[in-house]
């Protein structure tokens, strides 16, 4: 369920860069590989912390149960670091983001979950 929306949020913020919704786009690619993470918990079995009360403490279980142990790729974790700041930049400090910043998140958010989606699959 949640690698599904992923996937929709990911096309969302797609359409939105290229109408030039750049800070909505952010927004959207953000909660993409937000909802990435959460499926790549839930397919390891952690449910309590795929349903963590807050971002921060979803993306720290997220480095500590794949990341860490080499499951999944740091620069995932990077990337997921680097689009929260910027959601949370484009959300509430006002100022907007650079459409090259923003081209960047939504790669990155592509080859998260491209990677999740495969680890995914690829479980026994």
């Amino acid at each position: 369920m949640f690698l599904r929306k992923a996937r929709q949020n990911l096309k969302d913020a797609r359409v939105l860069l290229a109408s030039g919704g750049v800070d909505s786009a952010c927004s959207r690619a953000y909660y993409a590989m937000y909802d990435a993470a959460r499926a790549a918990l839930l397919a390891i079995g952690r449910k309590q912390e795929a349903h963590s009360k807050t971002h921060s403490g979803l993306i720290s279980q997220y480095n500590l149960n794949l990341v860490k142990p080499g499951t999944l790729s740091a620069e995932t974790s990077r990337s997921l670091s680097n689009a929260s700041r910027s959601r949370i930049f484009a959300d509430y400090d006002g100022l907007p983001l650079t459409s090259d910043v923003v081209e960047q998140i939504v790669e990155d958010a592509g080859r998260m979950i491209s990677e999740i989606g495969a680890f995914i699959e690829n479980l026994p």
